[in-house]
């Protein structure tokens, strides 16, 4: 995944996606996903700047994961995630933010109980000229757990291994160690 340079609190940028992998686990039926209402839950999040709506869009556990470009490196465990936002300005109960965050483009892949959605977000004032706005892009993977769709980890707790989202037949995917030579591990994401 590449370092990618975004909206943030002036004078510093962050990148708002969170690169995430998929799961082997899931039990039961699962609903069809509704690409536009789960994107309008990440927006909600970051547009009302609420620590309490975290556990609402991601897997709120020590699993979660998120990677910024506010700070290097993996961060891990629901704990780090808040205080992370909170260094971004999320508060309990949610603040009205100062500029308006949207996404275009966005395209989501169903692999069975997963979904990849990738985006374009944008960050600013829509009245302002285009050029002043911020922008980046987004790809998170969601998974069905718990009766909603969430954003889900991408990494594995206690595991050392690099890890890739890798194919399991025609429509479902796994993480596995990564193997820069195997075919499973090549991903194409099409706008339709």
């Amino acid at each position: 995944m590449s370092d990618a340079r975004g909206v943030g609190r002036p004078p510093r940028r962050w990148w708002i996606a969170a690169v995430l992998a998929l799961s082997t686990a899931c039990t039961g039926p699962v609903p069809t996903f509704d690409t536009a209402r789960e994107v309008d839950r990440w927006v909600a999040l970051w547009s009302g700047y609420d620590l309490d709506a975290l556990p609402e869009v991601f897997v709120w556990d020590s699993t979660v994961t998120y990677l910024s470009s506010e700070r290097t490196g993996l961060i891990q465990g629901a704990d780090s995630v808040r205080e992370h936002h909170r260094s971004m300005g999320f508060v309990e109960g949610g603040r009205a933010p100062t500029q308006e965050l949207w996404v275009e483009n966005v395209h989501a892949t169903v692999l069975r109980s997963a979904v990849v959605v990738t985006a374009l977000w944008l960050f600013g004032d829509r009245a302002g000229p285009a050029e002043a706005w911020q922008r980046g892009p987004m790809t998170a993977v969601y998974r069905w757990t718990d009766g909603t769709w969430r954003i889900m980890p991408k990494a594995v707790p206690n595991s050392e291994d690099s890890l890739a989202l890798s194919a399991v037949g025609s429509s479902f995917a796994t993480l596995a160690r990564f193997d820069p030579a195997s075919e499973k591990q090549r991903w194409l994401f099409k706008t339709p």
